[in-house]
């Protein structure tokens, strides 16, 4: 953005960043970002642990929450809509912006208008809840402080959403690394060190580099939800598969982890074990053409990586089974776990808060396929489960754990996923942490278990 432009925007009036508080009701707001008039000056009163949501403003740029509602926040949207911005419907907001600071410091220069003069600036309400908000990004950098990546030139990334199933409401949105925006618009020198950090806050652009919504990874044997949900749904759920070292399928050979020999697997035993053969097979059975049609147009993934979809899913469909040479967002596996939690229907996920009517509901499976994938979560939460040493019998929540190959890495990514209650869900999430290992065992060291229940706690009330 033009330097002039960002310092006339972030002068301009701006409303307040809102969460909700302690609970899960809209009555008890908490400010995440608001203007403090005593300094004149923007505060951010959860530093980094809400770095992923507002963003931050101020004269040398803006990103963030704070440039994707800024229309919003300065009140510039409703005189957008009454015509009053500028005479010329051609002119940008950022074209009149940059008008209005030649005519403050060019005394020749005459503005079109006094619009800003007539603004009325607006509060954006979020959904997040801030006391979760904190202990999510808590648990996450008090497990990667201190971790660097193998480049030995930043620190591991990571993320975590928790999203309310009832109403596609981000309840939590948090990632490392991340970055207090209250120190990083104080000065040029700040911004610059901000802009330049390898730890790739934001990009080319100066947008925030989104970790939930745009991670863009290897999903690893999380995938493996979407194609045995592709299995169940084209009348195949009593299919069983061979899984022995040596099975080739799409003329790759194979491999499960520890190159173990889980026999005659179904789609329950898949989910339990990860098994790569098992759904490999499973894939094979589908067809690459309806496995790429249940993830575009069922599931709406949008597969950035795949400039030839249709020739990626037929080379590589027996990999992609279990989540490897494809890439998804946590908020993507979001939509998968989400929609088995609903009973197959899929949710419109936001972070700003909606009326329940204006929210998108779509039919990703039916309420069968969906209660049989929850069994399947269940039993790989249960002894001899994979996701089992994360909760060792002291709750059983529908999971499903994943570990992906990144080239060149020693270790794989890790993800976990699932939801709680398994009868009448409430609360989803997702948790994703480069380069890690095992799933199960990232999950349990942050400690995914007091973490939803704390959001169980708070969306019971």
């Amino acid at each position: 953005m033009n330097s002039r432009i960002a310092a006339k925007l972030a002068s301009l009036p701006r409303g307040s960043i809102l969460a909700r508080g302690m609970s899960s009701s809209y009555k008890n707001t908490k400010v995440l970002a608001g203007q403090d008039k005593n300094i004149n000056t923007r505060i951010y009163t959860l530093g980094p642990a809400a770095w992923p949501v507002v963003g931050v403003t101020g004269p040398f740029g803006t990103t963030g929450g704070e440039s994707l509602w800024r229309s919003y926040l300065t009140g510039t949207h409703a005189l957008v809509q009454k015509g009053s911005v500028v005479e010329n419907p051609q002119i940008t907001l950022e074209t009149a912006l940059l008008s209005k600071w030649r005519a403050e410091h060019h005394p020749l220069w005459r503005a079109s208008s006094e619009w800003d003069e007539r603004l009325e600036p607006q509060d954006v309400q979020t959904t997040i809840i801030s006391s979760l908000q904190l202990e999510a990004y808590r648990r996450l950098s008090d497990y990667l402080s201190g971790s660097l990546h193998r480049n030995g030139l930043r620190p591991r990334k990571g993320a975590i959403l928790i999203v309310d199933v009832r109403t596609g409401e981000y309840l939590a949105k948090v990632q490392y690394p991340s970055v207090d925006p209250n120190m990083i618009r104080s000065g040029w020198m700040a911004w610059d060190r901000f802009v330049t950090s390898p730890n790739g806050y934001v990009d080319s652009n100066g947008q925030i580099i989104d970790l939930v919504d745009n991670t863009d990874r290897a999903p690893g044997s999380t995938a493996k939800l979407n194609t045995i949900m592709a299995l169940l749904s084209s009348g195949q759920g009593k299919a069983k598969f061979y899984c022995a070292p040596g099975i080739k399928v799409n003329g790759h050979r194979i491999n499960d982890f520890g190159d173990a020999a889980h026999g005659w697997v179904d789609a329950e035993k898949i989910i339990k074990y990860s098994c790569n053969r098992g759904a490999a097979q499973a894939a094979q059975a589908v067809g690459p053409n309806q496995l790429l049609l249940f993830y575009r147009e069922k599931l709406r993934y949008r597969l950035p990586h795949m400039p030839r979809p249709e020739d990626n899913f037929r080379a590589n469909y027996d990999k992609i089974a279990f989540g490897q040479t494809i890439s998804a967002s946590l908020k993507e596996m979001m939509t998968t776990v989400s929609a088995i939690a609903r009973g197959g229907e899929a949710i419109e996920l936001h972070v700003v808060r909606k009326r329940p009517e204006d929210v998108e509901k779509w039919r990703v499976c039916s309420q069968s396929t969906a209660s049989a994938l929850t069994r399947y979560m269940v039993s790989a939460a249960k002894p001899g489960g994979t996701a089992y040493s994360v909760y060792e019998n002291k709750v059983v929540w529908p999971s499903k754990t994943g570990s992906a190959e990144v080239a060149g890495a020693k270790k794989t990514d890790a993800w976990f996923v699932g939801f709680a209650p398994a009868d009448n869900p409430r609360v989803a999430f997702v948790l994703w942490v480069e380069e890690d290992g095992t799933g199960s065992n990232m999950a349990k060291q942050i400690g995914v278990v007091p973490l939803v229940q704390q959001a169980l706690d708070i969306t019971g009330k």
